[in-house]
């Protein structure tokens, strides 16, 4: 019958890697999750060293949720500006990419850092200090120090873990 190829259907798995649209042979090769070459070289570029890997960030992300950290400020390669957005749950945390249903999988390695501020402030409340929930930076702290050695920092507003060094 000639050289045809039969075609697997994805696993959830890789659907979630961000191989929707793309077939792999029956032999079951590995094919790259989608993601861009030129971002992964421009911050290799930007940055001299990574300190955090995919199972650090990991390790972090489920450590804060254990404490009831809530909320965290982003700042991902690229970003114009940081973001203050929720911590994901442990249900959507994989081994290397956060499994978010509304944005889409997004790999760990354009996170240059991660902020835990004194208080979790919801989105159109930044005027109301009374409706700030305070987050124990103590338990945090504890939490993440069961996960190893992190590149943590002090800021005015909590603490962060340093994805890269320039």
């Amino acid at each position: 019958m000639g050289n045809s190829v039969s075609v697997m259907p994805l696993t959830p798995l890789e659907l979630a890697e961000g191989m929707i649209g793309q077939q792999r042979k029956a032999t079951r090769q590995y094919i790259a999750p989608i993601s861009s070459v030129s971002e992964r070289r421009a911050i290799r570029n930007t940055y001299s060293t990574a300190l955090m890997s995919n199972t650090k960030w990991r390790r972090v992300f489920l450590a804060l949720e254990a404490v009831e950290i809530r909320q965290a400020i982003f700042q991902f390669y690229g970003a114009p500006s940081e973001q203050r957005m929720a911590l994901p749950s442990t249900d959507i945390i994989s081994d290397r990419y956060i499994l978010d249903s509304v944005v889409g999988p997004y790999p760990y390695y354009p996170l240059i850092w991660l902020e835990i501020p004194a208080h979790e402030i919801r989105p159109g409340r930044e005027s109301f200090p009374t409706s700030w929930h305070h987050q124990d930076l103590s338990a945090a702290r504890r939490a993440l120090a069961a996960v190893g050695r992190l590149p943590l920092s002090e800021t005015d507003r909590g603490f962060r873990i340093s994805g890269y060094a320039s």
